[in-house]
């Protein structure tokens, strides 16, 4: 009795030694099959990170592009004539109309079909998913048409250095002994004792008609002053000159033409007088 006793046990001993072993391998196998799966989420969890920084990054750089072209297109409207704020109201209308859609991350739950037991991490896993960022619609402005005013030219004086000619003209407060100009301006005040218009004659032959004539706006004002030259006169100074005798020196704009018998021979100089 005590034999048969002593073989049961035994055989027990066995059956769960046996049943202990197949229970370990069984969640040895489990654990190996789970960090398999985790292994290859966290691998999969990267590569969607890394996509989204990327389209991140390109969103980003498409939207500075887009502001560096609405920058120079606004620019270019101000400087066709287009009011600046305008263009700031029509902006404000426009970003309030089309707000610019936010990238929102999303979770991406992945369920394992084959082990029930990774639900949870990998619901609790965050994977990002790729927005589309838009850019507000912009109407198309209307065409600005806009009409130049003809700027006003005058003529080009042209020499022609095979006739007597005069040429240097300006304008000044007196002249040197060698009868060229001294304090050279072209602005002059009501207590301006003279004002005086000098030129280089080059080539003028004696009996040539020199005179000047001076204006105050389009009106003529004061005489015409003129002389005729008794001598040859080839690289000198000739001069003209008015004083408050001639016309009253009134703050104003006014100018002088001189004439070589009896045709101009400068272009006309314009002058100021300041109070």
């Amino acid at each position: 009795m005590k034999s048969l006793l002593t073989a049961l046990w035994l055989i027990a001993t066995i059956i769960v030694g046996c049943t202990n072993n197949s229970s370990q391998l069984t969640l040895e196998a489990n654990y190996a099959q789970v960090g398999t799966q985790v292994d290859a989420l966290r691998v999969s969890a990267t590569v969607q990170s890394a996509r989204a920084r990327t389209t991140i990054d390109f969103i980003t750089t498409r939207s500075a592009a887009a502001a560096t072209q609405s920058q120079f297109l606004e620019a270019t409207l101000v400087t066709t004539g287009f009011a600046p704020e305008l263009l700031a109201n029509f902006r404000e209308q426009q970003l309030e109309a089309t707000p610019t859609a936010a990238l929102t991350p999303t979770l991406a739950a992945s369920t394992s079909p084959q082990d029930e037991s990774l639900t949870s991490l990998s619901t609790a896993t965050p994977l990002l998913e790729t927005a589309t960022a838009t850019l507000p619609a912009v109407s198309p402005f209307a065409p600005v048409v806009i009409t130049a005013s003809p700027i006003a030219t005058q003529a080009p004086f042209i020499v022609d250095i095979n006739v007597p000619y005069l040429e240097n003209a300006v304008l000044a407060t007196g002249v040197g002994a060698d009868d060229c100009a001294l304090g050279v301006t072209s602005q002059f005040s009501t207590s301006s004792l003279e004002i005086y218009i000098v030129a280089e004659a080059v080539n003028v032959p004696a009996g040539s008609v020199i005179e000047s004539r001076w204006f105050s706006g389009s009106n003529p004002v004061g005489p015409i002053y003129n002389f005729t030259t008794d001598f040859d006169i080839d690289r000198a100074c000739i001069w003209f000159f008015v004083d408050p005798t001639d016309f009253e020196f009134t703050a104003g704009q006014y100018s002088v033409d001189l004439l070589l018998n009896g045709q101009a021979a400068t272009p006309r100089l314009s002058f100021s007088i300041v109070q």
